[in-house]
């Protein structure tokens, strides 16, 4: 086809062109590109560069602001990358600090991508950040690979995947924390180490070997802070109670106290301790009143039992449940008696007083009493009697009778006790006669008894409304 044209050389109307060779334009920026402006007229100019190389502004070589589609570029300054599209994200790239930002549609920073870090925001508030040193969650810097401000959920498990590696894994609804060997042929230990925040000093506080022994360089606490034990003893708390021990060696058990250089209160209230010694040989057990918490504590020691066998204590020992009496030293027993069939073992002690009377073996009768005194020890199934008895007048009858001793007298085939008369008064007593008392088996009295000072058959003594006696008598039960 032929072209039409204006003859003045400004304009040439062509419908359909076909060029065998490059096209050169006399006019246009260099490596311009040309596009179509408001009129529809082709142009070129300085707002986008192509050598066929860089796509660029100005020539620069860098690319300024690409807008991908619909939308408000960032603010003027910084070279930029925009999307504008229904998430109404926006990349951004600030030359000068050679960093990608990523902004939200109020142009608040969601995440920074640079050199030395990348940073992860929410609302506008530092979440996460990733530095040469490790990754930081809730702090800006991280001291190790992962560094957290706060707790840590796992689903599933966590290994290295490697020879003495921890693993933190979930079996069956289980946590699991595991340490494994440098080989198939060995266990991992756990170390547990306190440190500074910039790792510059360490304490190894916990370690559980590959035996599962646990071993502590310090103190432990269950379900409570260990108090500051020191002063060379080092303590295990749980609660308020304690099982320490020293260098000595010396196991120290016990509760509501502490030592920090000297025993102390751990809580208001009385404390205890137990002492087993390597180096004394022995056991001590040692008590104290009831005091204020972290006050100086002044232990008695109630019980020990020394490196030969043999056992000291402070006050009473109560024996068959009995409760130790408060006063003095010795042995309680039951009030009533819990007897042993062995012949070598005490099993009662009682001391205490009685009434004695004084009554006739036909009619008891009743007297008027001038003394009446009785006492009596029971040491085992022995009872040791002493009786002083007066009286004025008496309306028993039949043969004389000294009644009510403390306990009944053993019952045993042809066994009898025998009683001792220190002295007697206004008896009236067959001439030449002297008094005795004895007592039969499963009997609770003595019968008075008087027999010829030349020797002779014994007779008994009526009964005498009046006389006066002193007399005691030994008996088994």
């Amino acid at each position: 086809m032929f072209p039409s044209h204006d003859r003045s050389g400004t304009s040439l109307t062509v419908s359909t062109a076909t060029l065998s060779s490059n096209l050169t334009l006399s006019g246009g920026t260099a490596n311009g590109v040309l596009y179509l402006n408001g009129s529809k007229v082709a142009t070129s100019g300085s707002a986008l560069v192509f050598d066929g190389t860089n796509f660029a502004t100005t020539g620069s070589g860098t690319l300024k602001n690409l807008l991908l589609s619909g939308g408000t570029l960032p603010g003027a300054g910084n070279p930029s990358i925009s999307l504008r599209s229904s998430d109404n994200v926006i990349y951004h790239q600030s030359g000068s600090a050679n960093t990608i930002v990523m902004l939200d549609s109020s142009q608040n920073t969601m995440q920074s991508i640079g050199a030395t870090a990348q940073i992860w925001n929410i609302s506008n508030a530092e979440q996460m950040r990733l530095t040469s040193t490790g990754l930081g969650i809730g702090t800006a810097s991280p001291v190790s690979k992962v560094h957290s401000t706060g707790p840590i959920t796992q689903q599933g498990g966590i290994s290295t995947g490697a020879a003495n590696a921890t693993i933190l894994a979930n079996n069956s609804g289980q946590a699991q924390l595991w340490a494994t060997g440098a080989n198939a042929s060995t266990r991992g230990t756990f170390n547990f180490v306190t440190a500074r925040s910039d790792l510059s000093s360490s304490i190894e506080v916990l370690k559980c070997d590959t035996s599962g022994n646990l071993e502590a360089s310090g103190n432990l606490g269950l379900g409570v802070t260990p108090s500051a034990w020191g002063g060379g003893i080092l303590g295990f708390q749980n609660r308020n109670t304690y099982f320490a021990s020293d260098i000595g060696p010396r196991l120290f058990v016990g509760a509501n106290a502490y030592y920090d250089g000297a025993w102390k209160y751990l809580a208001n209230g009385y404390a205890t301790r137990h002492r087993s010694s390597g180096a004394e040989g022995d056991f001590q057990w040692a008590v104290a009143p009831s005091g204020t918490a972290g006050n100086a504590i002044t232990f008695t020691q109630a019980m020990e039992l020394n490196a030969s066998g043999g056992l000291k204590c402070l006050n009473t020992i109560g024996v068959g449940n009995a409760t130790p009496a408060a006063s003095g030293a010795g042995v309680t027993f039951p009030a009533t008696q819990s007897a042993s069939s062995d012949a070598n073992t005490l099993d009662d002690y009682e001391t205490g007083t009685f009434t004695p009377t004084v009554s006739g073996s036909t009619t008891a009768g009743t007297g008027t009493y001038i003394v009446q005194v009785g006492r009596y020890t029971k040491i085992g199934n022995r009872v040791s009697v002493d009786v002083h008895m007066g009286w004025s007048a008496h309306t028993g009858t039949g043969n004389m009778r000294f009644t009510d001793l403390p306990f009944t007298i053993k019952n045993a085939s042809n066994y009898f006790a025998a009683g001792a008369v220190g002295s007697s008064d206004n008896f009236a007593l067959t001439a030449n006669n002297i008094m005795t008392l004895y007592a039969a088996n499963n009997t609770n009295y003595l019968d008075v008894r008087q027999y010829p000072a030349g020797g002779g058959s014994q007779t008994a003594v009526p009964m005498d409304t009046a006389a006066g006696i002193i007399f005691s008598v030994n008996y088994e039960v």
